[in-house]
């Protein structure tokens, strides 16, 4: 294992296994060099947070702010685990404070992992 993290939009299982749904990259490394959400004085992710905002607001509202092509496609479903082959590569993984990134928080509670694109 290389201890090399990626960008979560750009290889996550659950939201974006074809690559990123907006500049078509793959498995980009989680630097800062080119990414405006990475904060480089913190080392994280800003973007891992944004997404755990947007959960709550689909637990609140039904749905959130999406302006990308991936979006949520469904209502609450049961509350499910995921056992995430990346999560040791994953940047939002390593920054969750709380044990699972934002798209396995989302199954958790029963929400569209999708939720967490922007």
């Amino acid at each position: 294992m290389s201890g090399e993290m990626f960008c979560p939009a750009t290889m996550c299982p659950l939201f974006a296994r074809d690559g990123s749904p907006w500049t078509g990259d793959k498995n980009s490394p989680c630097d800062g060099a080119d990414c405006l959400w990475f904060d480089g004085k913190k080392g994280i992710c800003n973007g891992g947070g944004a997404a755990f905002q947007q959960i709550a607001e689909v637990e609140r509202h039904g749905g959130t702010l999406q302006i990308g092509p991936v979006a949520q496609k469904r209502d609450a479903a049961a509350p499910r685990s995921y056992d995430c082959p990346r999560a040791h590569e994953c940047q939002w993984q390593k920054d969750a404070t709380d044990g699972l990134c934002p798209p396995r928080f989302a199954l958790g509670k029963g929400v569209d992992p999708r939720a967490c694109a922007y």
